[in-house]
């Protein structure tokens, strides 16, 4: 649990976009194609579908990408993001897939 917390804490500090891989466990830094913002295209290609935004309380302004039918296509699940809606919303829902989090200043 602390790897857990320390390195989305150290992802979120850089104010940068990145990606929680669901079958590794890695976050991996990203930047949009045309260094400002991510298309709709490029969301779905990085999480691998049809997405659902999820708006985080924590971090503040931050949103999660989610791939909208991770649970039905039977993706792994992915314990950092799933951490992410708890901590915001102190409910339980597991979250499938790899995730895309980043500021709303990346999304157009």
């Amino acid at each position: 649990m602390e790897r857990l917390t320390d390195d989305l804490v150290k992802a979120i500090e850089k104010e940068s976009p990145f990606i929680i891989r669901a079958k590794d466990k890695n976050i991996e830094f990203v930047k949009p194609k045309n260094g400002n913002y991510f298309s709709y295209e490029e969301l779905q290609e990085l999480v691998e579908g049809n997405f659902e935004k999820i708006c985080l309380q924590y971090p503040e302004c931050h949103s999660m990408y989610i791939n909208r039918d991770g649970k039905f296509k039977g993706l792994e699940q992915n314990v950092y993001a799933t951490y992410l809606f708890i901590r915001s919303y102190s409910e339980i829902e597991i979250i499938f897939g790899d995730v895309m989090v980043c500021s709303s200043k990346f999304i157009k």
